[in-house]
């Protein structure tokens, strides 16, 4: 299972959806488990960073900035917390003077789709990141442009995949290295309207209190305002405490949803082995300062979560700030009417800070994961090839912590060559540190309160991340890898949905319907059954069907939920067979719709997700059951010693 198998967090929270993975059905689904098939409860598998093998990418350059090669294992020393480690393996990574070879998707029958993306043996892999949520669209546009520039000059093999981050993260594209493929998806890219946050929204302090203080802003016959002088210094304190806590919750969900949307998109990259160079265009933003700051800090649970996510998954963030060059415009001609001319200082003020701050924010993602920053740099281009270049020869390095105990803490890296004299001058970049597990589980940090948790609280978070992973052009995981069958069930349409179907209940879809046959198939190795003492193996697998809407809206829902419990026989069938689940689920007969279709082990937490367009099934012909003893009713438990097959 490798790196299935070690993904525990599976998503976050979707904003505004109201159906879960787990209640998306209108009743509770039959189950054919008795009540001693209950789901294990406590038992989720975990990851503990602290106590497992920690992989650390070096990037070695000299003096004038070129890789350096031919380095050995006995060039490295790296410590922990001050404390050298032994090396348990070690690597070295160079661009190769082919592209490399990437396993061909097979050719898959109409009507079958899967979720597995074949990649090459070794990394390093490229992601193209747009901030929809901290960048304004004139600034997400001008990276697009030189994004394409970039790629017409392009080594061949370079495989790259897109990423929006808006309402929720978008899987823009998959790994390629077709240029035409790239083109065609940067071409046809456009604002997104959900972008539920934008920098430029015009609620930052220094327009908000030039709004809501200038002067000019009095009644409008004219007559000016008149108070007291207490009454003066009231208002203005009244005021100036109001923008402070906007541009504050403004900045904090900004935070938070950008730190969300970064961990999903590094549990998708869990799936893919070596290295991956994030190349996040984005305007930045500021990290909290302190506790009582209601913006999340480098310290705060949701940061921490991202960090370690990333350490596993071999990432390495390259912060672009896409503006290029900024100049300070408080002091110019069009700066404003005379009477702002006294906060022309506050202003520029502000403009320093706020320009620190987004610096000092791109510096510690770059620091924390082993990447680069740039910024002032009007050659975007240039940027974009030296950041893929540089993550394109490195060295990997791997060791177990001589320290066992983990409570949540930092632990920091420290690399360097060990005839630093022999290499003078010479630059090592990589991330330098993560957070162990805290076994502990102390109190839950948000920034701005502490929460205390339940040490069972894994499965919270599993149905917070599980809704997302369920949202239209999200991520498709590939924790379980599956084939799916999709299929008009018939040539007619109907007026009713297929049984168990849940329609939402404010603004139901309207008949006529067309009935979808959905069936699922996944290999047992995926899987991680409980073994009990009387030998059974139990767990519980939920299967689910979303229908969207071409605008993301959803529609409909079915899923049903198996409860095994396998004799040592029936696991033993299991293994061999795999698993299997069949569904049926309607959806509009005129217009497109999209099927996003996942499994998800309850126990563990690994989920697959895969996603259909109507449009690449709705004329082919309904599958043909007649070599089957029946037809598969919705919902039925296609157990190991069963001959119903998908």
């Amino acid at each position: 299972m490798t790196r299935f198998a070690r993904c525990v967090f599976l998503l976050v929270l979707a904003i505004g959806l109201s159906f879960s993975f787990s209640d998306a059905q209108s009743k509770p689904a039959t189950s054919q488990a008795t009540p001693e098939q209950q789901t294990p409860s406590g038992v989720v598998a975990t990851l503990h960073t602290g106590a497992k093998l920690v992989v650390v990418d070096v990037i070695v350059r000299d003096r004038n900035g070129h890789p350096i090669h031919g380095l050995t294992r006995d060039d490295f020393v790296l410590s922990e917390g001050g404390k050298e480690q032994a090396l348990n393996s070690f690597e070295e990574y160079t661009k190769p003077a082919a592209p490399a070879v990437v396993p061909a998707m097979p050719q898959l029958p109409p009507g079958l789709f899967t979720n597995f993306t074949p990649v090459g043996p070794k990394g390093p892999l490229n992601v193209l990141l747009f901030d929809g949520i901290n960048t304004s669209v004139v600034d997400q546009g001008y990276f697009r442009q030189q994004l394409l520039d970039y790629i017409d000059h392009a080594p061949p093999g370079t495989r790259i995949a897109i990423f929006g981050m808006a309402d929720h993260l978008y899987l823009l594209q998959g790994f390629t290295s077709d240029t035409r493929v790239l083109h065609a998806a940067l071409s046809s890219m456009k604002a997104n309207p959900r972008a539920a946050l934008a920098a430029a929204s015009g609620t930052d302090q220094a327009s908000l209190m030039e709004a809501l203080t200038d002067p000019s802003g009095g009644p409008s016959n004219g007559s000016p305002i008149s108070m007291s002088a207490g009454q003066s210094a009231l208002m203005t304190s009244s005021v100036d405490t109001f923008i402070e806590h906007v541009s504050s919750v403004k900045k904090g969900m900004q935070v938070q949803l950008t730190l969300d949307e970064m961990t999903q998109m590094g549990r998708w990259l869990l799936n893919f082995p070596g290295r991956k160079n994030v190349l996040w265009a984005s305007t930045a933003f500021p990290l909290g300062g302190g506790p009582d700051s209601e913006i999340p800090s480098e310290d705060s649970d949701i940061f921490v979560r991202m960090i370690n996510t990333f350490a596993e998954a071999q990432v390495s963030v390259y912060p672009i700030d896409p503006r290029g060059v900024r100049i300070d415009a408080s002091f110019g001609a069009d700066s404003g009417s005379p009477n702002q001319i006294a906060e022309a200082k506050t202003r520029s003020d502000g403009f320093y800070t706020s320009k620190a701050d987004e610096q000092a924010t791109m510096q510690a993602f770059a620091s924390d994961t082993g990447g680069v920053p740039f910024y002032n740099r009007n050659n975007v281009t240039q940027g974009i090839a030296d950041a893929i270049e540089s993550g394109a020869n490195y060295y990997t390095l791997s060791y177990s912590p001589s320290e066992k105990k983990t409570a949540g803490e930092w632990r920091s890296l420290h690399v360097e060559l060990a005839n630093p004299q022999a290499y003078k001058g010479a630059q090592l970049f990589y991330r330098r540190g993560y957070y162990a597990d805290n076994l502990k589980v102390p109190a839950h940090k948000t920034g701005t309160a502490e929460v205390t948790v339940d040490p069972n609280a894994p499965s919270v978070e599993l149905s917070h991340n599980a809704r997302v992973a369920m949202m239209h052009g999200a991520p498709t995981l590939q924790d379980i890898p599956f084939t799916t069958r999709v299929l008009p069930a018939s040539t007619s349409t109907e007026n009713t949905t297929a049984p168990d179907n849940g329609l939402d209940p404010k603004d139901p879809m309207k008949p006529p319907y067309r009935r979808y046959d959905i069936d699922c198939a996944a290999a047992a190795r995926y899987f991680s059954l409980i073994q009990r003492p009387d030998g059974h193996h139990v767990g519980a697998v939920q299967t689910a069907v979303f229908v969207y809407d071409p605008r993301g809206k959803l529609l409909n829902t079915v899923s049903r939920t198996l409860l095994l419990d396998f004799t040592p026989q029936q696991y033993a069938d299991f293994q061999r067979l795999g698993y299997r689940e069949h569904l049926e689920v309607s959806a509009p007969a005129r217009g497109e719709s999209f099927f996003r279709i996942g499994i998800e082990e309850r126990t563990s937490g690994r989920i697959g997700v895969v996603e259909v367009p109507s449009t690449a099934v709705i004329n082919l012909p309904p599958p043909d059951y007649a070599q089957a003893p029946s037809r598969p009713a919705a919902g039925t438990k296609i157990a190991p010693n069963s001959s119903s097959h998908p």
